[in-house]
């Protein structure tokens, strides 16, 4: 748990603590995924499946691996999991920095 709240505190607000995800695993089915390189986690994401669709928090990588296509793995991963659940769609919010990424994966920006 102390690495899961290390790698979340380097880029996510610090009001989305584990206690936050521990309470919302009770009221909806959570996932949270991890990625690991050389037993270090270096990536995470908090996917929350409500009324047939996912909703994608947290996603984070550490600085240091954020080149590597971490982000895409775990994008596909999550668009993986959605599909074998037959969830409807996926939905996020991110920065411009990264829309072109996630549309290369078949998102589309709803919102300006």
């Amino acid at each position: 748990m102390e690495i899961i709240h290390n790698t979340f505190s380097k880029s996510v607000n610090e009001n989305l603590t584990i206690e936050f995800i521990k309470n919302i695993s009770n009221h909806y089915n959570v996932e949270l995924l991890l990625v690991y390189k050389d037993k270090k986690t270096i990536g995470t994401a908090l996917i929350i499946e409500n009324n047939k669709k996912v909703n994608l928090y947290l996603l984070s990588v550490l600085s240091e691996y954020a080149k590597i296509d971490v982000y895409s793995e775990i994008i596909q991963e999550i668009v993986n999991f959605a599909k074998r659940e037959n969830l409807s769609y996926i939905e996020t919010q991110v920065s411009n920095l990264k829309l072109d990424m996630f549309k290369k994966f078949g998102f589309k920006k709803l919102k300006d």
